[in-house]
């Protein structure tokens, strides 16, 4: 399960195992949207303004507008998603890899606009056999 808080607080956005996506409205404890996902949602990210909300599945980032509650971008990523997070200004949209690959995106076209390699050789601490 993956959980997000959208930045002004009202609103929650939830990953069930079951691969259900759920916003709940914390004022009036009601489901504002729903979609379900094959194969389940392993990150979640509000954008600062909190209009946007991207999840991340396997290979497949999607960022809704959850003021029109419509998807405006679907992007295939290359590798697996493990987390997602927001530049401060809404326009890119980072994820991180089960691989150590640290992408960025365009969240307006989807087009990739930079890749770090494998992080796990340069910050040891993120392998998962540095322990």
């Amino acid at each position: 399960m993956s959980l997000a808080a959208a930045p002004q607080g009202s609103l929650v956005a939830l990953a069930l195992e079951s691969g259900a996506l759920k916003v709940l409205d914390l004022e009036t404890g009601e489901e504002v949207f729903s979609q379900q996902f094959q194969g389940g949602v392993a990150a979640l990210s509000w954008s600062f303004d909190g209009r946007y909300l991207a999840a991340g599945t396997d290979q497949l980032i999607q960022i809704w507008d959850m003021e029109r509650r419509e998807l405006v971008q679907s992007i295939k990523a290359a590798n697996d998603i493990l987390a997602l997070g927001w530049g401060s200004k809404g326009h890119l949209l980072a994820s991180g890899s089960y691989r150590g690959i640290l992408d960025l995106w365009s969240a307006e076209s989807g087009e990739h606009v930079w890749v770090r390699g494998d992080l796990r050789e340069r910050y040891p601490v993120l392998s998962q056999e540095s322990t």
